[in-house]
C-alpha cells in the first residue's frame, strides 16, 4: 500500500486537519517530530486556555494531563512512553495510561518536577498561555520558582488567576515582586511567624484573598483598595485602630473599584473606638442575609450600618464578635 505524505499536504489543508484532532491527539502527534508540532499549532491551539491544578493540567475542552506517581504505576495499564525535554542535560521518558476518557496519566518519579515540565511543553506545542495557576499543597521552592521563572519569561510574568500556599517567605514576596495577577490572586502564608512584612503589589488584581495575612498590613490595605474591587482577609493582624484609619480614609479618599471588604481577626476589641463609634454600634439587630456577585465570587452579607462618603458614594459597614470577630464593608 502506498504511503500517504501528510507533510506534502497545503499547510492551509493541513490546519484543516489538524482542527478534527482533540487536545490528546494533537499531543500524541507533536511526539512524531518538531515539523509536526507546527501542524499542531495550525489548529488554532493558541485559543486553548491552560489551567496547572493540583496534579492535573488542564486543557480547554476538560482534557485533563494528570501528573501521578510512578509507585502507582501498577493500577494503571500502560500505553506506551513520551518523551519530554527541561534542558539538554535532563530528558526523560514517561510512560502513559488512560485513566478515563478526559484523563490521560503520566508516571513521574518527581510529581512537582513533572508538572513543570509538561505545562512548558504543552504551552509550547499548543502555542498557548497559562490562564490559572493552583499551587495548594506548597510546591519545592525551586519547582515553584522554576514555574515562576518560565512565567516571567514566556508570559511577562502575566496570569489570569494564582492559588498558592507558601512555605517560604522569600518565595512569597519574590511572587509578589515578579507576578500580575490580572483578575485574582489567592496567598496562603502558613508559616507566617508574626514578624509584620511590608510588601508593595507591583500588579492590580481584582480579587485579593489572603489566608494567615498578618503580613498584610494596613499601608498594603489601602493601597489594594485603591484597585480591588473584592478583598478578604483571614486571621488578620490589623487592629481596631486600624480599622478607624481606613473607614477615615475611605470617607474621604477614592477607592473606586472597591465593593467589599471582610477582615477576619481574633485580637478586634469591642472596647477601642472606630470613626466615634464603639465597636457593638456597628452591629444592627437587622440579620437580613443576602448574597452580592463580585465577578464570578458570590459573597454573603448581613444588613449593616448606613455611611457615606464625600462622594455621596453609600456602603454598610458591620463589625461582629461572635463566632469569629470579623469587619465588613460592602457597596450598596
Amino acid at each position: 500500500m502506498p504511503r500517504f505524505r501528510l507533510l506534502g499536504l497545503p499547510s492551509v489543508v493541513l490546519g484543516e486537519i489538524a482542527k478534527l484532532w482533540d487536545p490528546f491527539e494533537l499531543f500524541h502527534v507533536s511526539q512524531c517530530s518538531k515539523k509536526m508540532i507546527k501542524i499542531v499549532q495550525l489548529a488554532n491551539t493558541s485559543k486553548l486556555k491552560l489551567t496547572l491544578w493540583d496534579r492535573s493540567l488542564y486543557v480547554t475542552g476538560n482534557y485533563y494531563f494528570k501528573v501521578v506517581s510512578t509507585a502507582n504505576i501498577g493500577n494503571f495499564k500502560i500505553l506506551g512512553v513520551r518523551h519530554f525535554e527541561l534542558n539538554p542535560n535532563q530528558k526523560f521518558e514517561i510512560k502513559i495510561a488512560r485513566d478515563k476518557d478526559d484523563v490521560l496519566c503520566f508516571f513521574w518519579d518527581d510529581e512537582f518536577l513533572g508538572r513543570a515540565v509538561m505545562l512548558f511543553y504543552l504551552s509550547h506545542i499548543f502555542n498557548c498561555p497559562l490562564k490559572y495557576f493552583v499551587a495548594g499543597p506548597p510546591f519545592p521552592s525551586k519547582v515553584f520558582r522554576l514555574i515562576i521563572g518560565w512565567l516571567i519569561e514566556k508570559q511577562n510574568g502575566e496570569i489570569e488567576d494564582i492559588y498558592a500556599t507558601f512555605e517560604d517567605e522569600e518565595d512569597l514576596k519574590w511572587t509578589l515582586d515578579n507576578l500580575k495577577a490580572s483578575k485574582s490572586l489567592n496567598i496562603n502564608f502558613p508559616s507566617y511567624q508574626g514578624q509584620l512584612i511590608s510588601y508593595s503589589l507591583k500588579f492590580h488584581p481584582k480579587i485579593l484573598k489572603i489566608a494567615n495575612s498578618g503580613w498584610f498590613t494596613i499601608d498594603n490595605l489601602v493601597l489594594a483598595a485603591k484597585w480591588c474591587m473584592l478583598i478578604s482577609l483571614e486571621q488578620s493582624k490589623l487592629s481596631n485602630k486600624d480599622l478607624d484609619a481606613f473607614l477615615r480614609l475611605w470617607m474621604t479618599e477614592e477607592f473606586p473599584c472597591l465593593q467589599f471588604l471582610a477582615i477576619k481577626n481574633e485580637s478586634f476589641n469591642d472596647k477601642e473606638k472606630i470613626m466615634d463609634r464603639s465597636p457593638m454600634q456597628w452591629k444592627t439587630k437587622r440579620r437580613l442575609l443576602r448574597q452580592k456577585l463580585i465577578l464570578t465570587n458570590y459573597v454573603e452579607v448581613i444588613r449593616g450600618v448606613g455611611i457615606e462618603n464625600e462622594d455621596g458614594v453609600k456602603a454598610e459597614v458591620e463589625l461582629i464578635f461572635f463566632p469569629t470577630p470579623r469587619f465588613v464593608l460592602y457597596l450598596l
